[in-house]
């Protein structure tokens, strides 16, 4: 559901300061599943999964969600931005993550107990900040996210100390197995795109962000009529209203960012690349396909096509190479993206293997779709895998928050919360065939694959 499998789970993207906005980058909301989830447990939690939720805007242009629930017993906050590294040109490579990092480490200093401490991710299409804790500290948390976005303090001090963690993270993505790979594929697919910067590890170094690009950035993406402020949880309604009013409500509405540019990608045939790099322990093979913005009714079937390749032990490529000790792990997955999503197959190749046979049994596995289809009892695994990811998502709510705002910041519509899973369980065996017949072909894909550098 609104997911990408490749790598880590995108709320298991807490990472601690160091790295947070690096990993954002290169991954995707997984799927992690049990098997062992019953249909008819799945239909019961399910029955009353709908989401209600209030929707309104603030005179400087802030959109709010509020969806109190007093059976939970905790509140989340979700404010995010359309702020990603898309927005970023060439001369300020970097600088998105770089704030974001700044701005993380400040609402990790709210005063008080959270039961959360303040997360962040960060990819091309948006920075987000979030956090759980007790109603109690509602107000005070409302008030220090309104505080950093009217008055943030940004100096140089930030600036050299954010820019080191960052050179060191880039530095430690070659001992990644995906993270180098990702980068590259990256560069490989957008070429001169905005969407390649989400790759700031590319660059030779960080040395040319500045205090003065960061401010930049800042004044101008880090406003309220470009950011969704969601709160959830158990806490009154008319309370939070008059605590955003009080906190938020005096902040000025600024000049409209400047819009985002989705230029179609077209490749006339498929892009490689080789790599090498001291760190590598073993071949790493990644492949991308473009494909459809994420609000496409294809994307909906090709998030169906990626269960049945690689979702679970019984799934076509685990199967193929995990169960046969070819590789040690398939990650695969279409991203969510206003612009071109990205369909990734990935695998961590074992000694046993090459990078060719591996992708030559990828290949073919992919022909065995396009030529025969799928099956129903597949159809109906991957329609369970969907039930068993919704209820992960929107079980929590950090879950729901983040999950809203993505929903409003994309598609200016959150009741896609309560909609998606229908569309992917709507998705028939027809659809799967054609979107693999349509999008999974060589002439519209990169592939990268990394090897362990030798002296030899």
């Amino acid at each position: 559901m609104a997911s990408c499998k490749i790598m880590k789970s995108e709320k298991k993207i807490h990472q601690t300061f160091l790295l947070p906005v690096l990993l954002a980058l290169y991954t995707c909301t997984a799927k992690v599943r049990s098997n062992s989830v019953s249909t008819n447990m799945l239909k019961g939690q399910l029955k009353n999964r709908r989401i209600k939720f209030t929707r309104y805007k603030l005179a400087n242009g802030l959109r709010v969600l509020l969806a109190p629930d007093e059976l939970e017993s905790s509140v989340a906050v979700n404010l995010s931005f359309d702020a990603g590294s898309r927005k970023e040109n060439p001369e300020q490579a970097g600088v998105a993550s770089l704030l974001q990092n700044i701005l993380l480490q400040k609402f990790r200093q709210i005063d008080g107990e959270m039961l959360k401490p303040f997360e962040g991710t960060l990819n091309e299409d948006r920075a987000s900040y979030f956090s759980e804790f007790t109603v109690s500290r509602l107000d005070s948390v409302v008030s220090a996210l309104a505080v950093q976005m009217r008055a943030p303090d940004i100096n140089q001090t930030h600036v050299d100390m954010q820019r080191l963690a960052l050179q060191n993270g880039c530095g430690k993505l070659d001992e990644r197995r995906f993270g180098r790979v990702q980068e590259t594929l990256l560069e490989l697919i957008y070429g001169d795109s905005a969407f390649k910067y989400g790759a700031i590890c590319s660059l030779p170094d960080l040395n040319h962000l500045s205090l003065e690009g960061a401010k930049a950035f800042f004044t101008t993406y880090y406003v309220p009529n470009n950011a969704v402020l969601v709160i959830v949880g158990n806490f009154k309604e008319d309370n939070a209203k008059k605590m955003i009013a009080k906190h938020f409500g005096v902040i000025s509405r600024q000049a409209v960012p400047p819009r985002a540019d989705f230029d179609n990608q077209q490749f006339s045939s498929e892009r490689r690349k080789i790599i090498t790099h001291s760190r590598a322990s073993a071949v790493t093979y990644i492949s991308g396909y473009l494909t459809v913005p994420s609000n496409h009714s294809d994307w909906y079937a090709l998030n169906i096509l990626a269960d049945i390749i690689g979702q679970g032990d019984t799934s076509r490529l685990y199967t193929a190479l995990v169960a046969k000790k070819l590789v040690s792990s398939v990650p695969e997955g279409i991203s969510e993206s206003r612009g071109q999503s990205l369909f990734r197959i990935g695998a961590e190749v074992l000694p046993a293997a090459s990078a060719e046979k591996v992708e030559a049994i990828i290949d073919a596995e992919i022909t065995r779709i396009q030529s025969n289809g799928v099956t129903q009892a597949e159809m109906d695994k991957a329609r369970l895998q969907e039930r068993q990811y919704s209820v992960e998502q929107l079980g929590t709510v950090l879950g729901k928050t983040g999950f809203l705002a993505r929903s409003m910041l994309y598609y200016n519509d959150p009741n896609r919360v309560n909609t998606e899973l229908g569309r992917l369980e709507a998705v028939t065996s027809e659809d799967v065939l054609r979107v693999a017949q349509k999008y999974l072909v060589r002439a519209n894909r990169a592939v990268v694959i990394a090897q362990p550098w030798s002296s030899k």
